[in-house]
């Protein structure tokens, strides 16, 4: 499958290397920002980005500002919503293309990666994704 690459946007310095590695081991590419501010830097920077995976709480930019943010100027890219905490996801958080409760499986983000995938018509690795959620 060509690769992929995930925005991971968490301010939890030690979840993101497990995330990055476990997207890694997935065939994908991780950029990693710590707040919402570097992940908007670094859209604006002109990274290649596929699509987001972005905690809930964050210190200085919610999620919800940061999906605005992002609605606005990539309308294309699906976010997929992570939290430790499910309370944290009331009707105030927009729907996105899924929710991942942490901690996580490797299987539980390819279910949650498939439909998002479809979704953003990233059909170059949709099959190869597919296959992977099929072999789990």
């Amino acid at each position: 499958m060509p690769s992929m690459t995930a925005l991971v946007v968490d301010d939890d310095a030690v979840f993101v290397v497990a995330l990055a590695a476990m997207l890694q081991g997935l065939g994908l590419r991780a950029a990693i920002a710590r707040s919402g501010a570097e992940a908007l830097h670094l859209l604006y920077e002109g990274i290649n980005i596929d699509f987001v995976l972005s905690d809930v709480s964050m210190p200085r930019m919610t999620e919800l500002e940061l999906a605005r943010i992002l609605s606005e100027k990539r309308p294309d890219l699906p976010v997929i919503l992570m939290t430790g905490r499910p309370s944290a996801l009331d009707s105030s958080v927009p729907a996105h293309g899924a929710t991942l409760l942490k901690p996580f499986s490797a299987h539980a983000l390819l279910l949650a990666l498939e439909p998002v995938v479809s979704t953003a018509n990233l059909n170059r690795g949709s099959e190869a994704l597919q296959s992977r959620v099929a072999d789990q």
